[in-house]
């Protein structure tokens, strides 16, 4: 676990907060502050995209829903959407310039 955790820091750098457990963080050496901001973001992110999709994707489906819910689940979905973008364009560009690993 520790191996594919200081790979995917060196692949990913910050990012990897997102993908991995947090005691990954602190073997792989990362700094308290970097690993406290970049955590919160990874815990915002995924808290707003996540609840607010499940809790938008209920409200349609039991057909007890108004317009600002189906506004609720848009923007979970939206926020979503983004994380996936964002994660995907980092790995394309991360393939397209190769690091050099020692």
């Amino acid at each position: 676990m520790l191996d594919k955790g200081e790979q995917a820091y060196a692949k990913w750098g910050r990012l990897a907060v997102f993908f991995t457990p947090a005691i990954i963080s602190g073997t792989a050496k990362m700094k308290l502050s970097q690993f406290a901001v970049w955590n919160l973001i990874a815990s915002i992110a995924f808290t707003l995209s996540v609840a607010a999709t499940a809790y938008g994707f209920g409200r349609v489906t039991t057909g007890q829903y108004s317009t600002e819910d189906i506004l609720i689940l848009l923007f979970g979905l939206a926020m979503s959407a983004l994380l996936i973008t964002v994660f995907v364009r980092r790995h394309r560009r991360h393939n397209s310039h190769p690091a050099t690993i020692p």
